[in-house]
């Protein structure tokens, strides 16, 4: 069941606050989400000449790179340079302080990472913000999660101490959590995927992709394979962290660099940023082909449910180990005409049945 999103996020997708439908489309809905990201981005940038963007996605999963790629174009869209850009890897606080001015912004790249479940990069978030307690820092939007409330209270109050920090929150649960527990600056923004426009790179050639989570984040009790098993109809199953060879187009882009150094600034940094952005793309591509080959899209992942959307393809989705999904859908898509929310298997197959008969699938 959908739950309503707040009156001031009905009337950014035209509802009007008496709860008056107001004729909305799919393109209205991305249009008007894509530029709350952007806005808000800006908003907070107003008086900054520059950024450094951290904590580059230097991984296998799709979704981490199309929040990189959405947080480029943006920054892009509002004129502002990225002097700097690092991994979990490669922090390296005397590099960072050489290109800071007092007009430079610190942003930490979003996601689903910000408390206890990938600790690398709240290791480094936490870093940041000890090093550069003078500097603005940007959390871009995330959504979060602690196993621990000592963790939550540890952030919190490192949070708390940092004279210009800002977090945006991606969803309503995690900015009711940040405001009670961290008391710093929260903003309620969007993911940074939706600023971006990509189209489908096939036709459908089967009647359902299943992009199912094999990592820790997976529900122990197994919705997607179980709802499969209901279906009379053609499937693939896949997930986009299963990449065998792909790290090989590091080799092949390092290689494509020396042959084009047109391409490059001509200096290490503009050398790592330029190759990241091209990974970024490469891995991008890969998801947009996954979702493009079914007809209808089976998911538990946050990303795939955004790029179903940016794509077009009907979905089904289900659920993470803690509820993202559940919470960016309720904050954000609860008007979306092709999204069905599933709580179990039963369920789930049902979704995808009545989504191939409403797409005039045989």
């Amino acid at each position: 069941m959908f739950v309503a999103v707040s009156r001031r996020v009905r009337r950014g997708l035209g509802f009007e606050p008496g709860g008056a439908a107001v004729a909305v489309n799919s393109q209205q809905i991305l249009d008007t989400l894509a530029a709350r990201y952007r806005d808000t981005l800006a908003r907070h940038l107003g008086d900054c000449d520059d950024v450094v963007l951290l904590d580059f996605p230097n991984h296998a999963n799709v979704g981490d790179s199309l929040i990189w790629l959405g947080e480029i174009a943006a920054l892009r869209q509002l004129g502002k340079t990225v002097r700097h850009v690092c991994s979990i890897w490669d922090y390296d606080p005397a590099a960072l302080a050489a290109v800071l001015s007092e007009r430079t912004a610190i942003l930490l790249h979003g996601g689903g990472n910000l408390g206890t479940i990938w600790p690398q990069h709240q290791a480094l978030r936490e870093a940041v913000l000890r090093d550069f307690p003078q500097h603005k820092v940007i959390q871009l939007s995330q959504s979060i999660h602690f196993k621990d409330e000592a963790d939550a209270a540890a952030f919190g109050s490192l949070a708390r101490g940092h004279r210009h920090f800002v977090l945006f929150a991606r969803d309503h649960v995690s900015q009711a959590f940040a405001c009670r527990v961290f008391d710093c600056a929260v903003e309620l923004v969007p993911d940074s995927a939706l600023v971006l426009r990509p189209r489908p790179s096939r036709d459908p050639q089967v009647d359902v992709v299943a992009l199912l989570r094999t990592d820790v984040e997976r529900k122990a009790d197994g919705d997607g394979p179980a709802a499969l098993k209901r279906l009379s109809r053609s499937a693939r199953v896949v997930d986009w962290l299963e990449v065998p060879g792909l790290e090989r187009g590091l080799g092949r882009l390092d290689a494509f660099r020396a042959r084009h150094p047109r391409h490059l600034d001509g200096s290490r940094h503009g050398t790592k940023q330029w190759l990241w952005e091209q990974l970024a793309q490469a891995r991008a591509r890969r998801g947009i082909d996954m979702l493009s080959s079914g007809r209808v899209v089976l998911t538990d992942r946050l990303h795939a449910v955004i790029l179903s959307c940016l794509l077009g393809r009907p979905m089904v989705a289900l659920d993470n180990t803690y509820g993202k999904i559940g919470s960016f859908v309720d904050t954000w898509l609860t008007q979306w005409p092709t999204l069905i929310r599933a709580t179990d298997a039963a369920a789930a197959a049902a979704g995808v049945e009545r989504l191939l008969s409403a797409h005039g699938a045989p």
